[in-house]
């Protein structure tokens, strides 16, 4: 199973933790595990280079983790828009696939 949890802090999301193999096909088949990746790299994308932020990142296998600087408020507003989307994405493909991707809001850290 994937597992994505989303740190929230003061109303906004500010770290992506996502780890695992979703498992629903053979690796190099796997679209859920392709779309999930998707999301979760896109929104790292989006962050850097439309909301010019610098996220500080963890890669491993199976592992990908990004964490928001202090930003102003514009930059927060643009970083928000971001990442929502992608939450509500990767929710959609929860609950079509709930025995392989799990997302999880942790509220206040």
């Amino acid at each position: 199973m994937t597992h994505i949890k989303l740190f929230w802090q003061n109303g906004h999301i500010v770290q992506v933790d996502a780890s695992g193999h979703s498992g629903f096909a053979p690796e190099g088949e796997d679209i859920v595990c392709a779309a999930v990746s998707s999301l979760v790299q896109g929104a790292f994308v989006g962050l850097r280079k439309v909301a010019n932020l610098a996220p500080v990142f963890r890669k491993s296998e199976a592992f990908f983790s990004f964490c928001l600087p202090q930003t102003d408020m514009h930059s927060r507003y643009v970083s928000d828009i971001i990442l929502e989307t992608m939450r509500c994405s990767l929710k959609d493909i929860a609950k079509e696939h709930i025995s392989y991707v799990k997302v999880e809001d942790i509220l206040n850290v």
